[in-house]
């Protein structure tokens, strides 16, 4: 269950496991993304959206993204200038067509400015991967449909790394009863 639209608790037979909320899915995306990426032979999973999503940027922004764009391309996103410093987005990765686009994007765009400069295309690809995760994961206070909560943590369970997000933080703490 969901305590707190915060921790994912399950029982276990020594006690209950608390699950971070955001860890998990965090992992999880980024084990998709990375799977996709890995295995460019695969079809892509992108969404179309009913409805272009419009984002504008300043001249900062345009500048980052304008160095990432391929990157974003080659990860299921269809994006194109659309004006000076806009950018018009019909296609999104599967996992992200419930969420803020325009959010994730500036987010994105606001973690790639700030850890600078990358100069290997693999570095570079997989520390966006990583941001992007983070940015489409579910976040402390977000309401998980019950049916969804089993789904992750079955499979987080099935993940070669299950016990850290991403960026190392934990995914669970486990509580004994006589603890």
């Amino acid at each position: 269950f969901q305590l707190h639209n915060l921790y994912l608790v399950e029982e276990t037979s020594s006690g209950i496991s608390l699950y971070d909320q955001h860890a998990v899915h965090e992992r999880i995306l980024y084990e998709e993304f990375i799977n996709k990426h890995k295995d460019k032979k695969d079809e892509k999973s992108t969404q179309p959206l009913l409805t272009p999503v419009v984002v504008n940027l300043t001249a900062q922004e345009t500048d980052v993204i304008s160095e990432y764009i391929e990157d974003l391309v080659s990860h299921d996103f269809k994006i194109e200038e659309f004006g000076p410093n806009t950018y018009k987005i019909t296609e999104v990765p599967a996992p992200l067509v419930n969420r803020n686009i325009k959010d994730i994007i500036h987010e994105l765009i606001e973690d790639l400015e700030n850890d600078g400069k990358l100069k290997d295309v693999d570095d570079k690809s997989n520390k966006m991967l990583t941001y992007l995760a983070c940015r489409s994961a579910y976040k402390a206070g977000d309401y998980i449909p019950e049916e969804e909560l089993g789904a992750m943590l079955d499979k987080l369970d099935q993940m070669e790394v299950k016990y850290t997000c991403p960026h190392g933080r934990p995914v669970k703490v486990e509580l004994t009863l006589k603890e």
